[in-house]
């Protein structure tokens, strides 16, 4: 009687077993994309993908969104990496309607077989949106004409970053971007004046010439060289909210000669061409060899012109005290936390419709603060940083 109650036991455990485990193959697509997206890393997702076919298909579909193909200095010219996307995404052409957003880095010239099968894979991404291209190295002289690779693609970008091709190669490329909003030219291997034209709806721009922006435009964003004339922007203040200006790396500006009134002179050039600017960066990113540092400032008369600035970045090499007349006669010390935070705090209160600005400044070592006032009660939060991020205040 006991044996039989154990094996009524037995079996009835079996039952509930074989109704409550359902092998990954059975689990629905649903929830396997449920938990594909509660994974973060790449790693966890790789292994998802061996579980089952349905956890395959949805891990592929995030592993796949953003592609970024660029490769170590060390590895500069290496087209490792292409081959084997290109190669896998043509053999899996689904792999290739994932993509949403994709980074190249490619070599000046490219053998006639890569160039083939990139080209290829390249086509299949029919739903890519955000497209950044880099040459071989950060500063290309020159634009590559491998061409061929865009012209026959279909898909329409919102984003475009070209460091490599010349705009003369992909003029059947620029043609079918419709929906293309923010354009990165940084580095002049593409001339904006023709191909701005073909361009309907673009809203953002970066470039180290601004002489060849569009007119007749309502450009909202613009990223560009310090060395340029402020007041060229003058045909774009009714729709400009964001302007952030950097320091080149391949050129000394007069930002970092020892003049107290320099910076002043350049934020007051901005508030006078653009009043209703609502983001400002100045950002002079590379410390200059064999300068010495030397005082800065600018006037609460300066800031005031402002009528809606809102944001404030600003990133200096070379200045080690710094004063908001108007406000301070202090000058106070870039190389000190307290100091930099004492100047946000200055330059708060010379320009109250501010609701954040952020310094940095690189004297014997970076240092920053990042100030915030809050909208409901207007009390200054503060947090000082060993470094800014830049890209933050960038929409590339």
């Amino acid at each position: 009687m006991v044996k039989r109650a154990k094996t009524t036991t037995r079996r009835l455990h079996s039952e509930v077993d074989a109704t409550t485990r359902r092998p990954p193959t059975l689990i629905p697509p649903e929830i396997c994309a449920i938990i594909c997206d509660i994974i973060s890393t790449k790693r966890g997702l790789r292994a998802l993908c061996m579980v089952s076919r349905t956890f395959r298909s949805q891990g592929e579909r995030l592993l796949y969104h953003s592609v970024d193909l660029r490769v170590d200095e060390k590895e500069w010219g290496s087209t490792r990496r292409l081959k084997s996307w290109s190669t896998s995404t043509s053999k899996n052409p689904y792999l290739g309607e994932y993509v949403h957003s994709l980074v190249l880095q490619l070599p000046l010239s490219l053998e006639p077989s890569i160039t083939s099968k990139l080209g290829r894979a390249l086509a299949l991404c029919v739903n890519l949106k955000e497209l950044r291209v880099f040459g071989p190295s950060e500063n290309p002289r020159y634009g590559s004409f491998q061409g061929s690779l865009l012209n026959k693609c279909s898909f329409r970008l919102t984003k475009f970053v070209n460091h490599y091709f010349d705009e003369g190669s992909i003029m059947a490329f620029w043609r079918n971007q419709t929906e293309l909003h923010l354009l990165d030219c940084e580095r002049n291997v593409c001339a904006l004046d023709p191909v701005a034209k073909l361009l309907p709806n673009i809203i953002a721009i970066k470039t180290n010439d601004i002489g060849n922006l569009p007119v007749g435009r309502a450009l909202q964003r613009i990223e560009t060289s310090l060395l340029v004339y402020i007041p060229q922007l003058k045909r774009y203040e009714t729709s400009l909210t964001t302007l952030n200006l950097w320091q080149p790396r391949w050129q000394v500006h007069w930002l970092k000669q020892p003049r107290e009134g320099v910076i002043d002179m350049l934020i007051r050039q901005v508030a006078e061409t653009l009043p209703n600017l609502l983001h400002l960066g100045v950002l002079d990113m590379y410390p200059g060899y064999q300068l010495d540092c030397h005082h800065g400032g600018i006037s609460q008369m300066t800031l005031r012109r402002f009528k809606r600035l809102e944001s404030l970045i600003l990133q200096v090499q070379h200045i080690s005290h710094f004063v908001v007349d108007g406000v301070s006669q202090t000058h106070h010390s870039l190389d000190e936390y307290d100091g930099i935070l004492n100047v946000g705090r200055d330059i708060m209160a010379a320009c109250p419709t501010l609701r954040r600005a952020a310094i940095s400044a690189n004297v014997t070592s970076v240092r920053g603060g990042i100030l915030t006032r809050s909208l409901s009660d207007g009390a200054i939060h503060e947090e000082p940083t060993t470094w800014l991020v830049v890209q933050a205040s960038s929409m590339f």
